[in-house]
């Protein structure tokens, strides 16, 4: 009940604010019980919003006056924006705090010598079990790529970068992953899919925190932001680099550590 005293109600607040559906269902029926000559249309609010038949005294003006009825209603529309707005500001702070501790967690990481074709076979294995339907292509150099970067937090940018793809091909389809030195210091890695596509409004859009093409509940819009937050904590870079039906191309680009090996 303390969110409702928060915003000052000129109302009484219900005794169980927020009820589960089976819940909502015994109030209906105790106030069916109780008060049988109520509407339907009062009774089914009621037990929606968390009201209890113990109530009737308090909520005795407003439920039997129509013009009082009236003003209630409006006044609880006005109460349920302010919560719904107040609940969406704090997830909003939630995230965005969780953002700051998870940046600062990357920050914290040490960082190693690592093979970038050892990553990504990591990676791609960690996957294969949700790529039965896909097709996918590894193109490697022999020489052994290395750069400086935590194994751990490359390995997230890739699962992140896979995961999208496997998503965007629901019903199968192909998965190029491409590696390979250019410019002689730095290491490119190509993933592309043969998925739905990005539209152009979203291709700048998708590398925002929170934002998300995904389904609600699938999505945190997190992902993209926080990878290209560790590629570019490495000094490289992640680029969407083009983006249609049937062609979806992310690029990520990242300085060598030391020439090249034989592996």
């Amino acid at each position: 009940q303390e969110s409702y005293k928060q915003t000052q109600l000129n109302f009484p607040p219900p005794a169980e604010p927020h009820p589960s559906a089976s819940r909502v269902r015994e109030l209906r029926k105790a106030w069916q019980e109780a008060y049988p000559s109520l509407p339907p249309d009062k009774v089914q609010l009621l037990a929606f919003l968390g009201y209890e038949p113990s109530q009737w005294s308090a909520l005795h003006s407003y439920l039997s006056s129509e013009d009082m009825w009236k003003k209630w209603q409006q006044e609880l529309s006005i109460h349920q924006a302010v919560q719904r707005a107040k609940e969406a500001a704090d997830k909003l702070y939630e995230r965005v705090q969780s953002i700051r501790m998870y940046v600062r967690r990357i920050e914290d990481v040490p960082l190693q010598k690592v093979s970038l074709q050892e990553s990504l076979s990591t990676t791609i294995s960690f996957y294969k079990p949700l790529m039965r339907k896909i097709e996918v292509s590894l193109e490697m150099p022999e020489e052994t790529l290395y750069v400086t970067a935590s194994p751990a937090r490359l390995e997230q940018v890739w699962a992140n970068l896979i995961q999208n793809a496997i998503q965007a091909m629901p019903e199968g389809g192909k998965l190029q992953i491409r590696l390979a030195a250019i410019e002689g210091h730095k290491a490119q890695v190509l993933i592309q899919d043969s998925g739905k596509g990005i539209p152009p409004a979203l291709k700048e859009a998708i590398f925002e925190p929170l934002f998300t093409t995904k389904a609600p509940g699938e999505g945190t819009g997190l992902g993209l932001p926080l990878c290209r937050q560790i590629i570019e904590g490495y000094g490289g870079t992640l680029r969407l680099l083009h983006s249609e039906p049937g062609c979806t191309l992310f690029g990520v680009e990242l300085p060598l550590t030391a020439r090249a090996e034989k592996a």
